[in-house]
C-alpha cells in the first residue's frame, strides 16, 4: 500500500529538478510560438481584472456624475476590454492546443525511442511494466502541463495581488480576512493531490490487467481458443472483477474530490459572508463608501477567492505533474544501450565459429537455472541443429547469442572475442532471426519482408520470398506486393503456415552471416518441408546457421546436431554417430519413425 504523506526533503528536491526538466523540454518544443502563447496566455489572464477596473471606473462615473462626456471614455474602456477580452482567449486557446499536440508527440517520440533502447531483461519485471503503463496514461503530457501550471501560478499572483491592493483600499481586514481562507484550502488541496497521486500509482497495474484481459476477449489471434476452450465466462468474470477495483479506486478519489470541493465551497462562502459584513458594518457606521463600492468590493472578495484558490490549485498542480513526470525521469536515467544506427555495420563474416563457455543464465522468478554451464561449439560455416524437450532452455540461448541478454556467468566467444564487448547494433545487424513465435506486423507484404533489410531491392525480396517458400503465395495477393497483411485492419489474413514462412523471408532478407531459427517447419506439413529444407540448404550455404527444431526429419540433415537438456548438452554428433551412440537422439528416432510424433 502507498502510504498518503507529506513529500520528504529529497522527494521535494527530486520534484524539483523534474519540473526544471520538464518546462524546459516544453520550451524546446518550439520556443519562439512557447513565447507568444506565454504573452497571449498573460494578457488574456489579466483581462479579467482588467474589467473589474473599467467596472468600478464605469460604474462611478455613473453614480457621480450626470454628463456623458464624463461618462463615455469610461463605457469606451470598458466596453473595449469586454471586446478584446474573449478574442485573447480564443487565440491563446487555439495556440496552446497546438503547443500542447506537438509536446505531446514530442515526448511520445522520445518515450519510444527509450523504452526501445531498453535492455530485454526490462520487460520481464512486472514492476518496469507498471511504471511503462503510468507513462503511457499521463505522463507524457505533464510537460507542456508544467509549463502551462507555472505560468498560471505566476498569473494567478499577480492578479491576486492587484484584488488584494484594491481591497485593501476598502478595508485593511478584507486581505487578512481573505488570507484566513487560504489555510484550511491549502491543507485539503495537499491532502487531494497527494490522494490523487497515490490512486495513480495503484491504478496502473489494475489498469494493465484489465487491458490484458480485453485485448484477449476482442482480438483476432485469441478468439478461436476463447470459443472452443469457452473461456468467455472465465475471462470476463476476471476482467469484470479488476475492473471493479480499479472502480472502487476511482470511486474513493471521486467522494475525496468531492468532499474537498463542498468544504472549499463552504470556506469561500464564509470568508464572502464576512466580507460583506464587515463592508456594510463600515457603512452603517458612517464610513463614506457607496453602494458601488460595496459591489466592487464584492466582486472584487470574490474573484481574490477565485485566484486564491487557483494559485493553491496550480501549487498543487505543479506538485502532482512533477511527481508523474518523475516516471519519465526514471526511465530516463536507466541503464540503456544507444539508439540503433540507421546503418548498422554488419560484422564479417565467422571464420572460427560461435563458442558457449560454461554459460549460465538464470530467470528472476525461477527457481532454477535456464542454462547450468552449457557449454557448446557452433563451427562457422556450418549447419547446427539443437534439440531438446521444452524447457531446456533453448529459447534462452537464442536470447544470449542475439545478444538480447548477457550470460550471468560463463562466457560466449565470436571467433574469439567476447560477445558482450561487440557492439550490440553490429552484432543485431549480423545474424539473421526467427523466433518461434514471430510477429505478424500490419503492414505491406513488401514492408514485412524489407523491414529485415530496410535497403533491399525487389530482386533480394522475391529471391528470399522464393527461399522461404512464400513467393507464389504473395504474388497472387490482390494488390500483389503491395497488398495489406492483418485482417483487423482490413488486411488479407494469412495462414499460421504462410505468416511463419513470411516471417522466414524477413530473415532470409537481411542476408546476414548468421541465421538463427527457432522451429522454421513446425507449421508445415511433410512435403512442404521438405521441398522448403532443399531451398533452405542453397541459401544457407556459406553462412553459420543455428536450427532449433522438434522435428528429426529437419534434425537428421544438420553437420551437427546436439541435444539439449537441463540447460546443458547431453549428446553432440552427426545423425548416425548419435543413432550408433543409443541415446536421446535415437530413441526419439525410432519413436517418430515408428509413425508417433517425436
Amino acid at each position: 500500500m502507498i502510504a498518503l504523506r507529506p513529500p520528504t526533503i529529497s522527494e521535494l528536491r527530486r520534484w524539483a529538478r523534474c519540473v526544471v526538466w520538464g518546462i524546459r523540454e516544453a520550451v524546446r518544443t518550439s520556443p519562439l510560438a512557447v513565447f507568444i502563447w506565454i504573452a497571449l496566455f498573460f494578457m488574456a489572464g489579466i483581462m479579467p481584472f482588467g474589467v473589474l477596473l473599467g467596472s468600478k471606473q464605469a460604474l462611478s462615473a455613473i453614480e457621480t456624475t450626470r454628463s456623458w462626456n464624463a461618462i463615455v471614455p469610461s463605457l469606451a474602456l470598458l466596453i473595449g476590454t469586454l471586446a478584446v477580452s474573449p478574442l485573447l482567449a480564443s487565440t491563446q486557446r487555439r495556440l496552446h492546443d497546438r503547443l500542447a499536440d506537438e509536446a505531446l508527440q514530442r515526448m511520445t517520440t522520445r518515450f519510444h525511442a527509450r523504452t526501445c533502447c531498453l535492455p530485454y531483461t526490462f520487460f520481464e519485471n512486472s514492476e518496469n511494466n507498471d511504471l511503462l503503463q503510468r507513462i503511457r496514461g499521463s505522463s507524457l503530457s505533464q510537460p507542456f502541463e508544467l509549463l502551462e501550471g507555472t505560468g498560471s501560478l505566476v498569473l494567478d499572483a499577480v492578479l491576486l495581488a492587484g484584488v488584494l491592493r484594491m481591497l485593501a483600499g476598502y478595508s485593511p481586514f478584507l486581505p487578512l480576512l481573505l488570507a484566513l481562507t487560504a489555510l484550511p484550502a491549502l491543507l485539503l488541496l495537499i491532502r487531494l493531490t497527494l490522494s490523487q497521486i497515490r490512486h495513480q500509482r495503484l491504478a496502473a497495474p489494475l489498469s494493465r490487467r484489465a487491458g490484458r484481459d480485453s485485448r484477449t476477449m476482442t482480438e483476432h489471434d485469441s478468439a478461436a481458443e476463447i470459443r472452443m476452450y469457452l473461456l468467455s465466462t472465465f475471462l470476463g468474470e476476471r476482467h469484470n472483477r479488476t475492473a471493479a477495483e480499479l472502480l472502487k479506486l476511482r470511486r474513493q478519489l471521486a467522494r475525496e474530490s468531492w468532499w474537498t470541493e463542498v468544504l472549499l465551497a463552504l470556506i469561500g462562502t464564509a470568508g464572502v459572508a464576512g466580507g460583506l459584513v464587515l463592508m456594510v458594518r463600515a457603512r452603517l457606521s458612517g464610513h463614506v463608501l457607496m453602494v458601488t463600492d460595496i459591489v466592487i468590493a464584492f466582486q472584487a472578495f470574490l474573484m481574490g477567492q477565485r485566484m486564491l484558490q487557483s494559485l493553491l490549485g496550480d501549487g498543487m498542480r505543479l506538485y502532482r505533474s512533477g511527481m508523474l513526470l518523475d516516471d519519465l525521469q526514471q526511465l530516463e536515467e536507466m541503464p540503456a544501450s544507444p539508439a540503433d544506427p540507421p546503418n548498422p555495420v554488419v560484422l564479417p563474416r565467422l571464420r572460427q565459429g560461435i563458442e558457449f563457455h560454461k554459460v549460465h543464465y538464470r530467470y528472476p522468478t525461477a527457481s532454477k537455472d535456464a542454462l547450468d554451464g552449457l557449454d557448446l561449439s557452433i563451427p562457422a560455416g556450418k549447419i547446427t541443429a539443437l534439440m531438446g524437450p521444452n524447457g531446456a532452455g533453448k529459447s534462452t540461448l537464442i536470447r544470449l547469442l542475439c545478444g538480447l541478454v548477457p550470460p550471468q556467468a560463463g562466457s560466449i566467444l565470436w571467433d574469439g572475442q567476447d560477445l558482450t564487448r561487440l557492439p550490440s547494433p553490429e552484432l543485431r545487424a549480423s545474424v539473421s532471426v526467427l523466433f518461434q513465435d514471430p510477429v505478424a506486423f500490419v503492414a505491406t507484404a513488401r514492408e514485412n519482408l524489407s523491414w529485415g533489410a530496410p535497403k533491399a531491392g525487389q530482386d533480394r525480396i522475391e529471391s528470399a520470398a522464393r527461399s522461404a517458400g512464400i513467393y507464389d503465395i504473395l504474388a497472387r495477393l490482390p494488390q500483389g506486393w503491395n497488398t495489406l497483411l492483418g485482417p483487423a485492419f482490413g488486411g488479407m489474413d494469412l495462414s499460421g503456415g504462410e505468416q511463419q514462412r513470411l516471417a522466414l523471408a524477413r530473415a532470409f532478407v537481411r542476408d546476414a552471416p548468421i541465421a538463427v531459427l527457432d522451429e522454421p517447419t513446425s507449421d508445415l506439413d511433410s512435403w512442404a518441408e521438405a521441398d522448403w529444407y532443399e531451398r533452405f540448404q542453397a541459401w544457407a550455404t556459406g553462412r553459420t546457421v543455428l536450427l532449433i527444431t522438434h522435428r528429426f526429419t529437419t534434425a537428421c540433415k544438420a553437420d551437427t546436431i546436439h541435444i539439449l537438456e537441463a540447460g546443458k548438452i547431453a549428446e553432440s554428433g552427426t545423425h548416425e554417430e548419435l543413432l550408433a551412440f543409443n541415446g536421446l537422439y535415437a530413441k526419439g528416432w525410432r519413436t517418430q519413425a515408428g509413425g508417433v510424433a517425436p
